[in-house]
This record gives structure tokens, C-alpha cells and sequence, in this order.
């Protein structure tokens, strides 16, 4: 397969992953039933934002307030680091991430995948809610990679 197909191959992949996880999480609320109000506005546990760009060059965003979504947060982590943060908005779909740093999603065949206390994440960065002492990871990695 030569490397337009291959790249077509994976964005179409992505996307459909995206679209997965939209309708499966469909209906489902970002934030576990379990959690009370009161902790959803707990910023005394304050979260953590890693970002591995795949290169070892890491950056950590501690005292990252809970009750926010990620997208926000890491917002503002990047602006406040002068990170560049490139978005790509799909309506009903919600935002991908397709630019941290310097790294763009299909270079090398890599891109923007995020994890919640060691789990794949199962909504996008738009639609999870920071809960107190989450600890998010951001990194640059090939696609299929868990």
C-alpha cells in the first residue's frame, strides 16, 4: 500500500473511531453518576495534565482545576506554556486535538490520543469533565497504541 493510501487509510480510521466513540457514548453522561455536585467543584484535589510528545520531550500541568472540561484546561495550559493548540471542530461530533507543540496528527503516522487515570478515553476532550485528581495524559502516538 503506498503512503497516500496508508495516510487515507488511518485518517479514515480515526474519524471512524471518533464516530464510534460518539455513539457509543451517546446518552451517557461525561461524568460518572457516582460523583456529587459537591466534588465536581472540589478544586482542593487539584488534577494533572501530562503531554508526551513522542519525542521524550514531556511537559506536566499540575493544580489543574477539577469541574472544567479537558478541552478548556488544556486551553489554558497551553496558552499560559505558549504551546501552539491546533483544534479542528466537527460539529456534532465534538473537537479532535490536531496540534500540540509542534507535532501534527499523521506525522510518522502518529497523533493526539488522550488517557484518564490510566484509561483510553470514551468521549472526546469537549465532553469530559475534570474530576479532582485526575491525572490526563496527552501523547503523540501511533494510532492503534493503547
Amino acid at each position: 500500500m503506498n503512503n497516500k493510501k496508508l495516510s487515507l487509510f488511518v485518517a479514515l480510521a480515526l474519524i471512524a473511531g471518533i464516530v464510534a466513540g460518539y455513539l457509543l457514548g451517546a446518552g451517557r453522561p461525561a461524568v460518572s453518576p457516582s460523583v456529587t455536585d459537591q466534588q465536581q467543584k472540589d478544586t482542593s484535589s487539584p488534577a494533572s495534565i501530562m503531554i508526551d510528545f513522542g519525542d521524550g520531550s514531556i511537559r506536566v500541568f499540575d493544580s489543574v482545576p477539577s469541574g472544567e472540561t479537558l478541552l478548556i484546561a488544556l486551553r489554558n495550559a497551553t496558552t499560559d506554556s505558549k504551546l501552539t493548540l491546533e483544534t479542528k471542530d466537527y460539529k456534532d461530533l465534538g473537537t479532535l486535538i490536531t496540534k500540540i507543540g509542534t507535532k501534527t496528527n499523521g506525522e510518522n503516522d502518529r497523533y493526539w490520543q488522550y488517557w484518564v487515570n490510566n484509561k483510553s478515553a470514551e468521549t472526546g476532550a469537549g465532553a469530559y469533565v475534570i474530576q479532582p485528581n485526575d491525572v490526563i495524559e496527552w501523547k503523540f502516538t501511533p494510532f492503534a497504541s493503547n
